[in-house]
């Protein structure tokens, strides 16, 4: 299936959906586990969705300031965009970030498993917020540190950096 043709399928099932004729779930989660992306989808929704991600879910985890994201997760979040508003997403990610059960256990997952499906983007709008937002404050194990303690706690070996993960561990 080219480009087109998977466009206009996406299309299709995007207005049965709208008018509530079929679950888009399991269509949706077909397509985008089934195809590749097209190589010219540059949308600047998913680049600007994956920014926001690691700004607000890992500030910490890429010190090069780079955004890497496999086709998986431009599918995904590709995907998510035919049913929610990018702000309505960016709003997911916030609650999310704001959650301590979440960010102390989920945190370390791939972007795709933060848009594997609308029911998981669904589960993170209604989210309880009870942490500060991650601008102020770094989750680690179950430690808040603001970015003067992390260093502090980086150089005394409280928590340790790790190449591989691009993130942030306990020591202890």
């Amino acid at each position: 299936m080219n480009k087109t043709e998977r466009q206009k399928v996406i299309n299709l099932i995007d207005e049965l959906c709208t008018v509530n004729l079929i679950d888009s779930e399991p269509w949706i989660e077909k397509l985008t586990n089934s195809f590749s992306p097209p190589r010219d989808d540059k949308d600047p929704r998913i680049e600007e969705l994956g920014r926001f991600f690691n700004d607000t879910i890992r500030p910490l985890r890429s010190k090069d300031g780079k955004l890497y994201m496999n086709p998986q997760s431009r599918l995904k979040i590709a995907a998510r965009l035919l049913q929610f508003t990018l702000e309505e997403l960016k709003q997911a990610l916030t609650k999310f970030s704001h959650n301590s059960w979440r960010m102390a256990n989920n945190s370390n997952k791939s972007l795709d498993w933060f848009f594997r499906t609308d029911a998981q983007v669904e589960t993170f709008m209604s989210l309880e917020e009870d942490l500060e937002p991650a601008n102020k404050g770094y989750l680690i194990g179950s430690k808040m540190y603001t970015l003067e303690q992390l260093t502090e706690a980086e150089k005394i070996g409280e928590i340790v950096y790790d190449e591989r993960t691009k993130s942030f561990f306990p020591t202890k």
